[in-house]
């Protein structure tokens, strides 16, 4: 029977990724998560420009924060940290 972690997008799930961790753009229940797109396949990117750090970003440009166009690298005459809302502030 189908459930959440078996790499089919189920009835009820937004995403299934074929695991059930969390923080990886599909939630440990099969909801996306914040940062994040998902694919109809069910598996999810992260949203390099969201202003919005995850899993696989340095940092992210959204805010015109000074970072590369792949969340990659902070420019080196910059310091970056995230907030509690995980927002890239520089400085």
């Amino acid at each position: 029977s189908p459930f959440c972690g078996d790499s089919k997008v189920n009835n009820g799930e937004e995403c299934d990724d074929g695991n059930k961790v969390s923080l990886d753009g599909c939630s440990s229940i099969c909801e996306e998560e914040e940062g994040f797109e998902c694919s109809d396949n069910g598996h999810c990117f992260n949203i390099c420009g969201d202003g919005i750090i995850v899993a696989g970003e340095t940092c992210d440009p959204g805010s015109g924060n000074p970072c590369t166009s792949n969340c990659k690298t902070i420019d080196e005459n910059y310091y970056c940290q995230v907030d509690a809302d995980l927002k890239s502030q520089c400085i």
